[in-house]
């Protein structure tokens, strides 16, 4: 893969290191009036294609497949940083590859059930089918998180001497449980009811689904000296790692581009879309 935007650095050196990181190029993270800026790469498509793939390569721009290759070679490296750290464009047709900072959305902020019927996500999860004795005392406390425990007990006491809890154990396993909702453990919605279709076909996620959050308004190293009280070493280390990963990102999109423009060109095709009329039919045709 040919090297445009990636460039060695002598980690031995912290003036060699901090040269590159104050002199790579930067752009805005959203827009310039909000002033954050963050290292970035000019990609713009007369910037990095060669002047005799130039018209293809702007046929290319409105292509689908071409993006869906790009966001999965972005997604790959995010998720190699866990997230924190994405690269993406300011804008489509901004012509900026930008690094940001992000994160995984927070298990306890992600939705815990789904419907098999219209798909809606529900952030409460469905209670357990065959619930065991606990687990009837456990989703009391969901049932009336809002009251006290003693309050719970006094209301369900028959029942719950019924599945053998004196009052002390019951009201420590309903204070136990109220403690797990606040910790974003999940809370239990009485049945497995979709608020959408009102069908009973909510079921659990095995794994929920967690949203990746991007934080465009967040600047990084924007007007940093690296202060060597500030960054020892190794720190200022894993910053250039990190900045150098990210151009040797984009040298590999630039590349990828790069093989589209020089294998694939831009046809224009006729598609026919079937289309349904209502036309007369003799009874018994």
């Amino acid at each position: 893969m040919e090297k445009f935007f990636s460039q060695k650095v002598d980690l031995r050196s912290r003036a060699a290191m901090v040269n590159y990181l104050r002199s790579h190029f930067r752009y805005h993270t959203m827009n310039s009036w909000n002033r954050s800026t963050s290292y970035a790469n000019n990609v713009k498509i007369h910037h990095i294609v060669p002047k005799h793939l130039l018209e293809r390569a702007y046929d290319l721009l409105e292509q689908e497949p071409v993006y869906r290759h790009i966001r999965a070679l972005l997604a790959e490296w995010a998720e190699k940083y866990q997230y924190r750290w994405q690269v993406g464009f300011n804008g489509r047709s901004n012509g900026y590859l930008v690094l940001y900072q992000g994160n995984l959305e927070s298990p306890a902020n992600a939705p815990k059930s789904f419907c098999t019927e219209c798909g809606q996500h529900n952030f409460k999860l469905v209670p357990p089918e065959n619930p065991t004795a606990e687990e009837k005392v456990r989703l009391l406390a969901h049932e009336h998180k809002g009251w006290r425990d003693s309050v719970i007990f006094e209301n369900h006491a028959e029942q719950i001497l019924a599945l053998g809890f004196d009052r002390e154990a019951a009201i420590r396993i309903i204070s136990e449980e109220k403690r797990r909702i606040e910790l974003g453990h999940g809370e239990f919605s009485k049945d497995n009811k979709c608020g959408r279709c009102h069908e009973f076909s909510r079921v659990n996620f095995d794994t929920p689904p967690r949203r990746v959050v991007v934080y465009p308004g967040r600047s990084t190293d924007m007007g940093e000296t690296f202060d060597p009280d500030e960054w020892d070493m190794e720190s200022l280390r894993d910053r250039v790692r990190l900045v150098q990963s990210f151009d040797e990102l984009c040298d590999e999109i630039r590349s990828v581009f790069l093989s589209y423009c020089e294998n694939y060109i831009v046809e224009e095709v006729e598609v026919m879309v079937p289309q349904k009329r209502k036309v007369l039919k003799a009874i018994g045709s």
